[in-house]
């Protein structure tokens, strides 16, 4: 049964997750069998995090075992959505502590290399390290500058001033600056 839940509630996921939540909610941890239990954890605090739900997030995050995950790519999965939880809700340097592990530059990470990039923003800036957050977001511009928008986009509880520490990236990346400069032109050309 729970597998089944599990599966229903990552379908909801893109196009609801209030739904997904509220899916995966109505599973009994207790009753979902251990080889299981961290996965829906992951996708429940995932799906806290996409909903601003930290604290949510955070109790998730918890009881995630990170040794569990069955290779390189799940690893570093697990330990994005278990780092940005604890960043964000108190525990960035413990979060720092588990994201440092990673190996980055492993071209098997996918995706999941991404999300634990941007963990390292949310650790380190919640560290008090705003030096080392804007060069890891200087180091997510590099490989797309579109991966700024989960810190500059409202709705997904990122503090003010890490929102605006990635506009001030943003605005380095000369397609960014191009798009400002002819948007401008485009209000100003419409005022006269």
């Amino acid at each position: 049964m729970s597998i089944k839940m599990v599966a229903r509630a990552q379908l909801e996921a893109q196009d609801n997750p209030q739904k997904a939540i509220a899916t995966l909610e109505a599973l009994d941890l207790a009753k979902v069998p251990t080889t299981s239990q961290d996965d829906v954890r992951v996708l429940r605090a995932q799906l806290y995090l996409a909903t601003g739900r930290l604290r949510d997030a955070a109790n998730m995050a918890d009881g995630i075992n990170l040794g569990a995950a069955p290779n390189a790519q799940a690893k570093a999965m697990v330990t994005a959505i278990v780092g940005e939880a604890w960043a964000r809700t108190g525990k960035a340097d413990r979060a720092l502590i588990i994201l440092d592990e990673l190996k980055m530059d492993d071209a098997d990470l996918g995706q999941a290399g991404i999300l634990a990039r941007m963990a390292k923003v949310f650790a380190a800036f919640h560290a008090g390290k705003k030096d080392r957050a804007r060069k890891e977001l200087e180091g997510l511009m590099k490989l797309d500058v579109n991966y700024l928008g989960r810190f500059v986009m409202p709705g997904g509880a990122v503090h003010l001033e890490l929102q605006q520490l990635a506009k001030q990236v943003a605005m380095n990346h000369p397609d960014v600056r191009k798009q400002q400069r002819q948007a401008q032109r485009g209000t100003f050309g419409r005022v006269r």
